[in-house]
C-alpha cells in the first residue's frame, strides 16, 4: 500500500468530516440523511400537511371514515459528480505554490510527502466543488421550490435534462410592489416578516424560522426606522447568546417576531457565464424552517473494485486513486451523488422585496 491510496483518502475524509456540507443554506435547512439510496433512480414522496378536525357524530352512527392524505411521487435520476485530477512527474519538477524548495539537485527523488500533499490539496478542491454544487441545489430549491437538473454534454456545456418540482404552494413565492417594497418610506418590513412567519407555520406546521437576505435586501431592511428600533433593543442580547453559532458566510442582525435575521455573504462561479453569483439573488430574501424534514441525500456510487458484492460504495464523497504507466501519471477520481430534497416544501418562502 502506498502512502497516497484510496484507503488513506477515505480515512482522511472521515476524520475531517469533509462530506458534511459547510455552506449556510444546506447546513441550516438540509441536514444530511444517514441512508444511502443504492439505485440510479430516487423516489420522492411529497406529502402536504393537514389540519383536519375530528367530526362529532351521534353515538349510534358509524365512525367517520378518515381518508389517507394524498401524496405525489417523483422519480428522478440521482445527479452524478465525477471530478478527475491528474498529476505527472513533470508537475513536480517545478516549484509548487508557496514552496521554497524541495530538491537540492537533479538526482534527488520527488518526496512522497510532496505527492501526498498535492493529492490532499486536490481532494480538498474536489470536496469544495461538490459542496458548492450542493449549496447551489439548496439555494435553487428554497428560491424556486424546485431544482432544474443539468448535466454536461460532450462539449462541456451544461444542458437541462429535466426538473424536480417539489410542488410548493404558489403563495410561497411573493413579489412586493408599489409602496410595499422595502426601500419605500411607507413600507412595513416588520409586518411583512410576521405575515410570512405565520404563512409558513400555517402551511407546514414548522416554527424555527430563519431569514437570509441578499446584500441589497439587508441594506434596505436596516434603513427602516421600525426595524432599527426593534433590532437595537434586542440584538445585543441575542447576538451574545448566538455568537458561537454563527457560521462562515453569514452575519446575524437580530430577531423580529421570532424570525432570526441574517445576511448571506458567499458566491459561486456560474458554469455558463463564468461570473460570480450570490446564492441568494439580489433584491430577494428567503425564509426557511430549521425544524422541517428537508434532507440532503447521497446516493451510492457504482464501483466494482470497492463496492464488494453489491458493486455500490456507500460514501458521500468517494476518491479513487489509479496509476498509469503510458504516459506516467497518477489520477484521482472524486465521485459523489448528492440530492437536495424538500420533503416539506411549504416550510420555505422566497420574496422579492425590492423592485
Amino acid at each position: 500500500m502506498t502512502l497516497v491510496d484510496t484507503y488513506t483518502l477515505v480515512d482522511a475524509i472521515d476524520e475531517r468530516q469533509l462530506f458534511k456540507p459547510k455552506s449556510v443554506l444546506s447546513r441550516n435547512f438540509f441536514p444530511v440523511s444517514e441512508k444511502f439510496i443504492t439505485g440510479n433512480y430516487v423516489k420522492i414522496d411529497i406529502i402536504k400537511g393537514s389540519r383536519r378536525v375530528a367530526p362529532v357524530v351521534h353515538p349510534t352512527n358509524e365512525g367517520f371514515l378518515v381518508e389517507d392524505r394524498p401524496f405525489k411521487t417523483h422519480i428522478v435520476e440521482a445527479p452524478y459528480i465525477k471530478l478527475l485530477h491528474r498529476n505527472t512527474a513533470l508537475d513536480f519538477q517545478t516549484r509548487q505554490p508557496g514552496q521554497i524548495s524541495y530538491r537540492q539537485n537533479e538526482a534527488d527523488e520527488v518526496s512522497e510527502d510532496l505527492v501526498a500533499k498535492k493529492m490532499g490539496e486536490d481532494l480538498a478542491e474536489a470536496t469544495d466543488m461538490v459542496m458548492r454544487r450542493v449549496e447551489l441545489m439548496a439555494s435553487e430549491a428554497m428560491s424556486e421550490g424546485k431544482i432544474t437538473l443539468r448535466e454536461l454534454d460532450e462539449d462541456g456545456v451544461e444542458q437541462i435534462i429535466g426538473e424536480l418540482d417539489f410542488q410548493r404552494d404558489v403563495g410561497n413565492d411573493i413579489t412586493l410592489a408599489g409602496t410595499n417594497v422595502w426601500d419605500h418610506e411607507d413600507s412595513d418590513p416588520v409586518g411583512d416578516i410576521l405575515t410570512w412567519r405565520h404563512l409558513i407555520a400555517e402551511k407546514s406546521g414548522c416554527n424555527e424560522v430563519k431569514m437570509y437576505c441578499s446584500t441589497s435586501a439587508i441594506q434596505a431592511l436596516l434603513k427602516n426606522e421600525q426595524v432599527q428600533k426593534m433590532l437595537n433593543v434586542r440584538s445585543l442580547v441575542i447576538a451574545t447568546l448566538e455568537r458561537n453559532e454563527i457560521q462562515p458566510g453569514e452575519v446575524f442582525y437580530g430577531e423580529i417576531h421570532g424570525v432570526k435575521i441574517y445576511s448571506y455573504i458567499d458566491w459561486y462561479r456560474d458554469p455558463t457565464t463564468q461570473l460570480n453569483k450570490p446564492y441568494i439573488a439580489e433584491k430577494q430574501v428567503i425564509m426557511g424552517c430549521t425544524d422541517a424534514k428537508n434532507y440532503l441525500y447521497y446516493n451510492a456510487i457504482p464501483d466494482l473494485d470497492w463496492g464488494g458484492g453489491s458493486g455500490m460504495v456507500t460514501l458521500p464523497i468517494f476518491p479513487k486513486i489509479k496509476s498509469k504507466w503510458n504516459p506516467s501519471a497518477r489520477e484521482m477520481l472524486t465521485q459523489s451523488r448528492p440530492l437536495i430534497v424538500l420533503n416539506q416544501p411549504d416550510s420555505t418562502v422566497r420574496v422579492k422585496v425590492l423592485a
